[in-house]
C-alpha cells in the first residue's frame, strides 16, 4: 500500500512539472518570462497547496511586442493585512506602482497599460498561510480601458466643484493643436444639459496643495464619445479651446453649447507630479452639464461578523452599488475602526468586499467606499462593531526596538516600514467538529499533528453511526507546538464517509478554518491549517514629516506598513527620522519604541525647467 501511494505521489509530481511546462507558472523568483500569453499563474503552492511562510518572490511577465498582458484572478485568498501581492505596471519594481492586494478578494483583472509587462512581488510573513491565488493569463492588441486614452475617457460635470486625480508616468502623445507636448495625458468628457455658454475653471495642485502647471485641449460638439474620439485621432475634430501656458489655473470656454452635445477634454501634467485637478463652472456660465453620467455610489452595505475569540477581531463584508464607475484605478474600502481593502478595475456593480482583522471594541464604526480615479465618488455607511470577546487578561506580544527596513528610499515610491515580532506568549485553542456518518462510522478516525514537532496533539474515533462530536483542543503553547497543524482523517475500509459525515476545524467555534473533509476520500484525507494565537493586538504609530501613520496587527505578526516619503529637492538627498511607538491594545502599555533614519533620494528632474544654476558674485556678496 505504501509503495502504491509513493508511486501515485511521484506520478502527480511528474504531472505538475508537465503542467508547468505548458505555460502554467507557480510564484517564485522567476525572472522575466517573455511571450507569457495563455496558461495560469498560481501562488508558490500551485493549484492544490497553500503557499509558504516567509516568502519574498519577484516575477515579471511580458506580452509579445505591441501587445498588452492581463491577469484575471478567479480566486485570491492570502492572509489579510499580513501577506501581500504588490503589482507594478512594467518590467521591474521601479515601474509605476499599481497597488497591493491582500485578503480574500472576488474576481478582478490587472492589465498592463505602459508597454506589455507586469511585475509581481509576493511577501508572506512568518505564520498563517492560505490557498493563494489562481490567475488566467491573456494577451491582446487592444489597449486596456483606462482614463489614459480618448475612448476610455472618464465623465465629469461642472454643476458643482469636482476633483479628480491627475495622471503621472504616462507616455507623451506629442504635439496636438496648440499643445507642443502632451505629457501624462488624462481624458474626460461632459454632456450638455441646458444650452448656453459654458466657462470651465481648471486648476491643478500637487498632493501638498502647491499649484502645478496644467494644459488642456477641448473638442466638440459630438453626438457621442466614439464619434468624437475617431475625429480627434484622425485630426478632423474641431478644437473649441486650447491652452499651453505655464499657469496652474486655466479657463476653457464653450460658446453656444446645445442640449445633448458631448465635449471631450484632454488635460496634461507637465511636471509629472501626483496631485489633483479641479473643475467648476465659472461665473457667467449659462449652460449646465448632465451630472447623471458621473460615478455615483448609491448604497454600501456593511455586515459585521461575530467576534473571533482567538484574536478579538472581526470582519465586515457587504456590497457597493454604483452607477458609472471609473474605468481605471481602485475601489478602496476602509473602516474608521481599522482595516481596509483595495479592489482593482474593471468594476461591475454590485461589488462585493470583505475587510478582515478589525479589532473588536464595540460602538459605532463607519465603512467608506471611494474610487482612486474619482475622489468625489464616495459613500460612507455606519455599523455597530461587535463587543470585545477577548479575555481582559490577554498577554502582550513583544517587538524589536529597531526597524529592519532599508536605510534608503526614493521620493514618491512606496517604502515599507518593518518591525519584527520578538516574543509571543499567547495560547492557541480550536475545536475539531464533525459527524462520523450514518453508517460504518466505526471505520472513521482522525488526528491533529503539529507541523513543528510532528507529534499528535489530539485524536478521535472510531465513531458511532450518526454521532456528532465537538472536541476542544488546547490551550496550547505556540512556542512548543507552533501554530501550523495538519488534520488527518482515516477510513480503514477506504471509501470515506457514508451518509453525511464530515470533519473540520473551527476557530472560533462556528467558523471553519477550511472546507469540510467529507464524501469518499479513500483511505486518508488531510489538510494543513494555521491557528490564530490568543494574544493582544498591537498598534504601531510612525511619525512621518506629513503626519502620524498607524497600523494594527494581530497574532504576533510582524509590522509591514507602506508609507511614501517625499523629497522635493531635485539636487540633494535628505535624511528623514521616523520615530515609532508600539502599544498593546489590551493594556494600553507601550511595548516598544525606536527610531529609523532614512536617506530619501530626490525625484529625478523631468524637464529642463527643473534644473537650476546657482552662482556667487564676490563683489556684491550675493
Amino acid at each position: 500500500m505504501k509503495l502504491k501511494k509513493y508511486f501515485i505521489f511521484f506520478l502527480l509530481q511528474v504531472l505538475v512539472v508537465g503542467v508547468t511546462k505548458a505555460q502554467n507558472y507557480n510564484m517564485g523568483n522567476l525572472g522575466t518570462i517573455t511571450n507569457a500569453c495563455g496558461g495560469n499563474f498560481y501562488d508558490s503552492g500551485g493549484p492544490g497547496s497553500n503557499y509558504s511562510n516567509n516568502e519574498l518572490y519577484t516575477a515579471t511577465f511580458c506580452a509579445p511586442p505591441g501587445q498588452y498582458i492581463s491577469f484575471t484572478f478567479t480566486s485570491f485568498n492570502i492572509e489579510s493585512n499580513f501577506d501581500w501581492l504588490d503589482v507594478y505596471n512594467g518590467p521591474n519594481t521601479l515601474s509605476p506602482y499599481i497597488g497591493s492586494y491582500t485578503g480574500n478578494l472576488s474576481t478582478f483583472t490587472i492589465t498592463s497599460t505602459l508597454g506589455g509587462c507586469l511585475t509581481f512581488v509576493f511577501d508572506s510573513d512568518g505564520s498563517v498561510t492560505s490557498s493563494g491565488w489562481v490567475a488566467q493569463i491573456s494577451c491582446g492588441s487592444t489597449p486596456p480601458s483606462t482614463g489614459d486614452d480618448c475612448n476610455s475617457a472618464n465623465p465629469f460635470c461642472t454643476g458643482t466643484t469636482y476633483t479628480f486625480a491627475n495622471n503621472t508616468n504616462q507616455p507623451n502623445l506629442g504635439a496636438i493643436d496648440c499643445l507642443y507636448s502632451t505629457p501624462n495625458p488624462v481624458w474626460y468628457y461632459m454632456q450638455i444639459a441646458n444650452p448656453g455658454n459654458l466657462n470651465i475653471d481648471i486648476a491643478q495642485y500637487d498632493n501638498f496643495g502647491f499649484p502645478i502647471d496644467v494644459d488642456f485641449d477641448l473638442w466638440g460638439p459630438f453626438p457621442n464619445i466614439p464619434t468624437g474620439c475617431a475625429a480627434i485621432y484622425n485630426g478632423t475634430a474641431p478644437s473649441v479651446d486650447c491652452s499651453y501656458s505655464a499657469s496652474a489655473f486655466e479657463q476653457a470656454n464653450i460658446v453656444g453649447a446645445q442640449t445633448g452635445e458631448v465635449y471631450i477634454l484632454l488635460l496634461t501634467n507637465y511636471s509629472n507630479t501626483a496631485g489633483t485637478i479641479t473643475f467648476n463652472a465659472a461665473s457667467g456660465s449659462t449652460a449646465t452639464t448632465d451630472c447623471s453620467i458621473l460615478c455615483n455610489i448609491t448604497n454600501v452595505t456593511a455586515n459585521p461578523s461575530v467576534c473571533n475569540t482567538s484574536t478579538n477581531t472581526y470582519s465586515v463584508s457587504g456590497q457597493v452599488t454604483v452607477t458609472n464607475p471609473p474605468n481605471s484605478g481602485s475601489l478602496i474600502l476602509s473602516t474608521s475602526c481599522g482595516g481596509s481593502v483595495s479592489i482593482s478595475a474593471p468594476f461591475t456593480s454590485p461589488i462585493s468586499y470583505t475587510i478582515s482583522g478589525i479589532p473588536a471594541t464595540g460602538g459605532a464604526c463607519n465603512v467608506t467606499a471611494s474610487f482612486s480615479a474619482d475622489a468625489s465618488c464616495s459613500y460612507t455607511q455606519s455599523y455597530t462593531a461587535p463587543a470585545s470577546c477577548g479575555s481582559s487578561g490577554l498577554n502582550c506580544p513583544t517587538y524589536a526596538n529597531t526597524s529592519t527596513s532599508p536605510n534608503t528610499a526614493c521620493a514618491g515610491q512606496v517604502y515599507y516600514f518593518d518591525v519584527a515580532n520578538t516574543g509571543c506568549n499567547g495560547t492557541i485553542t480550536f475545536n475539531v467538529v464533525g459527524n462520523y456518518g450514518s453508517l460504518w462510522a466505526n471505520e472513521i478516525t482522525w488526528e491533529v499533528t503539529s507541523l513543528l514537532t510532528g507529534t499528535t496533539i489530539a485524536s478521535g474515533g472510531p465513531g458511532s453511526n450518526g454521532a456528532s462530536f465537538n472536541v476542544t483542543v488546547g490551550p496550547l503553547n505556540p512556542a512548543v507546538v507552533g501554530n501550523i497543524f495538519t488534520l488527518y482523517v482515516y477510513d480503514s475500509y477506504g471509501d470515506g464517509f457514508y451518509g453525511g459525515g464530515y470533519i473540520t476545524v473551527q476557530q472560533p467555534l462556528g467558523t471553519n478554518l477550511f472546507p469540510q473533509i467529507t464524501g469518499n476520500f479513500g483511505l486518508q484525507a488531510s489538510t494543513m491549517f494555521g491557528a490564530n494565537i490568543a494574544i493582544s493586538p498591537a498598534t504601531i504609530t510612525i511619525t512621518t514629516p506629513t503626519g502620524p501613520i498607524t497600523s494594527t496587527v494581530t497574532g504576533c505578526n510582524n509590522f509591514h506598513v507602506p508609507i511614501t516619503l517625499q523629497n522635493v529637492n531635485l539636487c540633494n538627498t535628505i535624511n528623514v527620522n521616523l520615530p515609532f511607538t508600539i502599544t498593546c491594545q489590551s493594556t494600553g502599555a507601550v511595548i516598544s519604541t525606536g527610531s529609523k533614519s532614512v536617506t530619501v533620494y530626490p525625484s529625478l528632474p523631468t524637464t529642463a525647467s527643473d534644473l537650476v544654476d546657482i552662482s556667487f558674485n564676490s563683489s556684491t556678496c550675493t
